[in-house]
């Protein structure tokens, strides 16, 4: 009879584990709550598709439909982000209803393991990270 042995951490050079993240996070200036908000629906490997596939934001008094997938010449969501300026970005973010829609169509079609939280993707666009 084979036993088992113990999984154990594994620590590799350049990457950070999950605590690590958190705390990096935290020190960005995410709040312990939205770190929380961004876990709200845990991942399971039942799918729970995701029903927002496209959301209108409104600059300036203009109207931007951004989709959450690349169809023909539209506008989504990956794309949108990564042209866009931090200043810009971070007024949506902070906007709870826009914050909302922008989270949902990254996670569209909803559920797969996300590759990342939703939470760091202000670090990752200050870093100057494609969302692609």
């Amino acid at each position: 009879m084979k036993t088992r042995r113990n999984p154990k951490q594994v620590q590799r050079d350049g990457f950070v584990g999950e605590k690590e993240l958190e705390e990096l996070l935290l020190g960005e200036g995410i709040s312990a709550e939205r770190l929380q908000q961004d876990l709200e629906h845990e991942l399971t490997l039942t799918s729970h598709p995701v029903t927002c596939e496209e959301c209108v934001f409104i600059i300036g008094g203009r109207e931007y439909l951004i989709k959450a997938e690349r169809i023909d010449n539209s506008l989504n969501i990956v794309d949108w982000i990564d042209e866009m300026s931090m200043e810009l970005f971070l007024t949506l973010w902070d906007n709870p209803e826009e914050h909302d829609k922008m989270a949902a169509l990254m996670r569209h079609p909803g559920g797969q393991h996300e590759w990342l939280m939703i939470a760091a993707i202000p670090m990752l666009k200050a870093m100057g990270i494609s969302m692609s």
